[in-house]
């Protein structure tokens, strides 16, 4: 009862966040929440993918003056088929699909404009990113169980829903892919623990499907593959044993391999359409720079550096060296997959990530750095410190959103 109380609060909170915030309709204004939906209205409503004129005219017909994405360097790009390709990935398209399609129904039964882009698809798009945040926050949970109590349980995720700017993009700026790749991380955390407590071929395509639709959302999420990989290896006499385990239950993993290649496969098959290649990279013109990392002013920077305006994970730094006594299965993955993914986020040409608010590569790591959290949180024995610490990041965070919100922070932080 108090899990679904505390949702069931995050969720009225986050609707009326976002009502106030006045930002739905944004969610299909052009930004990168565009361009991952527009798959969807493409394939099933104007049928020309690789093509998109019919798409874009009904989406200027609904935001006049917007440029054709086309003729944006950073937008749709042409290919040597003389094709178009949307440079986003389906996957956060597959997962929208189904509010899509409801807010499809709505339109036809009355409810507005069946044309893909009025504000009905809008709204679903924003109800979208509400529903897999709590969604994720629900998995994370279950899996906290396994280490913590009720209590922290409860305080952890209610500190990443309400503490963090996975806030942000459920209420400031939904569709973005982030609150859906935190569900899915969160989920991959729950499937690797049922595989290594019970290795099947069913809990090993649950993994594959899992880290199929990670790679589908965002690829560069793909290395928290290292988690299942590492998960609970202690010290260097613990790899041969690993390796052991993994021949041992090599049909399981061949499965898990198998559905995930089946599950990227529709990528593969979008690729090969519009450009006449089975790869593709889509980011033409944009490139990390592996020589010149920025990862202190990702970190640290007043140019939507992560730690400045999302101070509460600090706290989850610090549970870092807790996190033996309470979640040892994390501390070998979390070590390799921390600095790995500041290398790869803050390598990013932009690596400061204009359209967000407060570093958002990290909030697909929420659900990995909710243990160290809670290790913290479950370390803390008086109360009186402990509820004031959270209360005031929680406060905090609110606030820095209001400001975004206001335009204070100007545009290094609003979208």
């Amino acid at each position: 009862m108090p899990l679904r109380l505390l949702l069931a609060l995050l969720s009225l909170f986050y609707l009326v966040s976002l009502g106030y915030s006045e930002r739905s309709r944004a969610s299909l204004d052009g930004s990168d929440s565009w361009g991952y939906y527009v798959h969807l209205p493409a394939a099933f409503l104007y049928h020309d993918t690789g093509e998109y004129s019919k798409t874009i005219a009904a989406w200027q017909s609904n935001y006049p003056n917007k440029p054709d994405p086309r003729k944006d360097a950073y937008g749709i790009r042409p290919t040597p088929t003389g094709k178009f390709a949307v440079k986003y990935p389906i996957g956060l398209a597959i997962l929208e699909s189904p509010f899509f399609l409801a807010a499809h129904v709505f339109c036809l039964l009355g409810g507005g404009a069946a044309d893909g882009f009025s504000a009905p698809y809008a709204w679903a798009l924003a109800l979208s990113s509400l529903f897999f945040a709590v969604l994720g926050l629900f998995f994370l949970y279950k899996c906290l169980r396994f280490y913590f109590e009720e209590k922290v349980s409860l305080l952890a995720i209610a500190t990443i829903g309400l503490g963090t700017n996975l806030y942000f993009f459920v209420a400031y700026t939904p569709g973005m892919a982030h609150p859906v790749a935190f569900f899915l991380v969160a989920y991959l955390l729950l499937a690797t623990r049922n595989w290594y407590a019970a290795p099947s071929i069913r809990n090993g395509m649950a993994l594959g499907v899992t880290l199929g639709l990670i790679a589908l959302v965002r690829t560069q999420d793909l290395i928290v593959a290292l988690v299942p990989l590492l998960w609970g290896i202690r010290s260097l006499p613990d790899i041969p044993t690993r390796i052991r385990l993994f021949w041992e239950q090599k049909s399981s993993l061949g499965a898990a391999l198998l559905v995930f290649a089946c599950t990227v496969l529709p990528q593969a098959v979008y690729w090969k359409f519009v450009s006449g290649q089975w790869w593709r990279y889509g980011y033409q013109g944009e490139k990390f720079d592996w020589a010149h990392p920025h990862v202190l002013e990702g970190l640290f920077g007043f140019q939507n550096g992560w730690l400045v305006y999302t101070p509460v994970m600090l706290l989850a730094l610090l549970g870092l060296f807790r996190l033996r006594q309470y979640a040892p299965e994390f501390l070998m993955p979390l070590v390799v997959l921390l600095p790995l993914h500041w290398f790869i986020s803050y390598s990013w040409w932009c690596w400061m990530y204009i359209n967000g608010f407060g570093s958002r590569p990290m909030v697909d790591l929420y659900a990995v750095l909710a243990f160290p959290l809670a290790a913290w949180i479950a370390g803390q024995k008086k109360a009186w410190i402990l509820f004031p610490v959270l209360f005031g990041f929680v406060l905090l965070n609110l606030f820095q959103t209001w400001q975004t919100k206001q335009g204070i922070f100007g545009r290094n932080v609003e979208t």
